[in-house]
């Protein structure tokens, strides 16, 4: 069994307190339920990785079509 007061001073107990509230005060589920979304949230950050590594290439994509434009905004010329 887990000791809900080391977990409220290592994650914070207004943190902790939304888990075991959710468990319905049952320490052990609790933390199974701030594991369940840990793991979750590094999927879903995964994904987000992904997608901005899309957009970024799309955005470059779109502005290389004026040049470098990372270059003239500098004021220096390529040639």
């Amino acid at each position: 069994m887990a000791d809900k007061h080391r977990l409220e001073a290592m994650l914070g107990s207004a943190r902790f307190q939304k888990y075991y509230e959710a468990a319905a005060q049952d320490v052990d589920r609790a933390v199974d339920l701030y594991r369940w979304n840990t793991r979750l949230a590094g999927e879903f950050h995964a994904q987000l990785s992904y997608f901005e590594i899309l957009l970024r290439n799309a955005m470059d994509s779109a502005v290389i079509g004026i040049g470098v434009w990372s270059v003239k905004l500098r004021g220096f010329s390529m040639k």
